[in-house]
């Protein structure tokens, strides 16, 4: 998915497109990369809201951006940038409600399943 995502940007900004499988897919680095960590998933996410703000579709962005979030902290980076570009303040506050609002699902689970672990839910035994 980021590769393709780098893909249409590339061609969206009319950059030249031929290098990216030589670069980047074939290489044995991003190849121990997709096997070893999961950020891909997140650069993923990242990727196609960038491609998808560079649109001007916002709204599906904020919901890549969220998606990517969920995934890692990573793509949080980018919010303030978003929300900088979006004109008005109902826009930015929209923007940011919704990629906070397909973010905040992951880590209301991860928070729960951390309290109640703390909580002596783990039996020690004697």
């Amino acid at each position: 998915m980021t590769v393709i995502s780098l893909y249409l940007t590339c061609k969206a900004k009319k950059i030249d497109t031929n290098r990216i499988l030589l670069f980047c897919v074939l290489t044995l680095s991003m190849i121990w990369f997709v096997y070893y960590n999961w950020v891909i998933v997140a650069v993923g996410f990242m990727t196609a809201a960038i491609y998808f703000w560079l649109r001007k579709r916002a709204k599906l962005s904020s919901v890549f951006l969220g998606l990517g979030a969920a995934a890692k902290l990573i793509p949080l980076v980018l919010l303030p940038v978003f929300m900088q570009q979006g004109r008005g303040g109902a826009r930015r506050f929209q923007i940011a409600g919704i990629t906070l609002g397909v973010f905040w699902p992951s880590i209301s689970h991860s928070w729960s399943a951390i309290s109640t672990a703390g909580c002596g839910a783990i039996p020690i035994p004697p």
